[in-house]
């Protein structure tokens, strides 16, 4: 009896792969066959999240070069230069004028040296103090502490070792 239980889970888990499998076939445009699933499969994952298969974490051309990211102040963004890592507190106001500026936070590449200029390679992620952000370098792991402040000399941006 327990022997046909695993079985039956063996089946049930190896269909349920294959539908996954096949799910990611479509969203990829590839034709993954049962036979290969498994070394297609990464090759599907990463069109499906616009990798290039070949790099891995290289970003597609369809990455953008800047994002916004929105702070816990309604009216405060940070731009992020998603290539090189460079940020600056963007705040626009209903009112426009002098309420509307860009700041730099960080105007020093990150990149290392010698290293591709790849769209999307930075990302940052808000924390629980609505004044720090991470941001991860998704190529080689490195991360720093992003601090924001509306004072300009209260901004940093320091490595996490």
């Amino acid at each position: 009896m327990k022997k046909k239980n695993v079985i039956k889970n063996i089946v049930c888990g190896a269909l349920s792969l294959c539908f996954t499998l096949c799910l990611l076939e479509s969203c990829c445009n590839t034709s993954c066959s049962e036979s290969k699933a498994e070394r297609d499969s990464t090759e599907c994952i990463n069109k499906a999240s616009g990798c290039d298969k070949n790099v891995v974490g290289k970003c597609s051309a369809e990455a953008s070069n800047y994002k916004l990211y929105p702070t816990e102040n309604m009216w405060m963004f940070i731009k992020l230069n998603t290539v090189n890592g460079k940020m600056w507190l963007v705040q626009y106001s209903t009112e426009g004028g002098k309420s509307c500026f860009q700041s730099k936070l960080n105007d020093q590449s990150l990149l290392p040296e010698n290293a591709p200029a790849i769209a999307g390679r930075y990302e940052l992620t808000p924390t629980q103090n609505m004044w720090n952000f991470i941001l991860l370098d998704q190529i080689d792991g490195e991360q720093w502490q992003v601090q924001w402040s509306f004072d300009e000399e209260e901004n940093m941006v320091v490595p996490i070792l």
